[in-house]
């Protein structure tokens, strides 16, 4: 009996709107945790304002815990585990990779355009 191994399509989801907007984080997430509960490999691509969104303690005008914030920290739950950021993304808003939450990966150019180039589906939010 031959082992044969499938391939999940992978959606690429690009966050890069700022995490008080979270109208447009909160749409994208939650696409994200649709396509991984219905068995796609879903990965969460961070650019631009969006990189603000994986800096823990974030609140609202209110002072209330971002809602964008819970839904973050359970993506492992379901099976979203690639939380993605470009080096050259940190560099521009000053950021270090310290200061994110933890689980999130910084890539090159070269892994940036892999991750474009390989996936099944690109949805930028």
């Amino acid at each position: 009996m031959e082992t044969q191994t499938t391939m999940l399509p992978t959606t690429l989801i690009v966050l890069r709107h700022s995490p008080h907007d979270e109208r447009w984080l909160a749409e994208g997430l939650d696409v994200a945790l649709v396509g991984a509960v219905f068995g796609q490999e879903v990965k969460l691509l961070f650019m631009g304002q969006g990189v603000m969104s994986l800096i823990p303690g974030q609140h609202d005008t209110l002072g209330k815990p971002l809602s964008t914030s819970a839904i973050l920290e359970s993506l492992a739950m379901y099976g979203i585990k690639e939380l993605l950021v470009p080096s050259n993304e940190l560099a521009k808003l000053n950021i270090g990779q310290n200061d994110m939450m933890a689980g999130v990966s910084v890539i090159d150019d070269d892994q940036l355009r892999a991750c474009f180039s390989k996936a099944s589906h690109v949805l930028t939010f």
